[in-house]
């Protein structure tokens, strides 16, 4: 796994995480590329130097905030794997997923040029597919054998809905924008819901209403 920023430690609070706060507000409002380092330095309220102090460059701040998402998202991979009734417990997690990637929304909308521009950012997304998505096809595999899913037997059906899931996943918040200029309301509602159609066509009838009944309470709770 391509490692942290050399002698970067990650305390909490003080300047250094005011001025991720800042560069992450700034980056989902307007986008990585018209957003200076001086500009995230005068939002934040502190000079250019104690910036520099903790980042060198914007190219740093852009790999420590895709850092923190990977952080965020571990503990949902960990429930994932511990979970009994996985394709239940998806509906949450995937829902979960989709507000962490929200808060991160610029990397989800600029990632293909970022990495583009920094190997390293290309190496770190890379390693976070392959590491994340071997966790998939083994838990529909053993669905399938319990019987929650009808699959024929063909492990190369299992690892294109797996590739799908993460197509949606990666990409939903392009496709949006595609859509329309205003951002999605219900935009982790739909992206869990693309998610879940699929593999709807396979599951068993009894778990097809446990999951498409979790997202509507999960609508209903966000609508209150």
């Amino acid at each position: 796994m391509p490692g942290r920023l050399r002698g970067v430690t990650r305390p909490h609070g003080g300047n250094r995480e005011k001025i991720l706060d800042t560069a992450l507000r700034l980056f989902n409002e307007q986008s990585t590329g018209p957003v200076s380092t001086n500009h995230i330095a005068k939002e934040a309220g502190v000079s250019p130097g104690n910036l520099y102090y903790h980042f060198r460059n914007k190219q740093e701040l852009i790999r420590e905030l895709y850092s923190r998402q990977v952080d965020e998202f571990a503990p949902l991979w960990q429930e994932m794997q511990s979970s009994r009734q996985v394709f239940v417990s998806l509906v949450e997690l995937l829902y979960r997923g989709f507000e962490i990637t929200w808060r991160y929304r610029f990397f989800a909308r600029e990632q293909s040029s970022l990495m583009q521009q920094d190997p390293w950012l290309k190496e770190k997304l890379r390693w976070v597919y392959e590491t994340r998505s071997v966790l998939v096809p083994p838990l529909m595999d053993a669905a399938r054998k319990e019987g929650i899913v009808d699959l024929p037997d063909d492990d190369g059906l299992i690892d294109d809905i797996n590739r799908l899931i993460w197509m949606v996943t990666y990409y939903w918040l392009s496709f949006f924008d595609l859509e329309s200029d205003e951002p999605p309301e219900n935009g982790f509602l739909e992206g869990t819901r693309l998610c879940l159609r699929t593999v709807e066509p396979y599951l068993r009838e009894d778990v097809r209403r446990e999951m498409f009944d979790r997202l509507g309470e999960l609508s209903r709770h966000r609508a209150d």
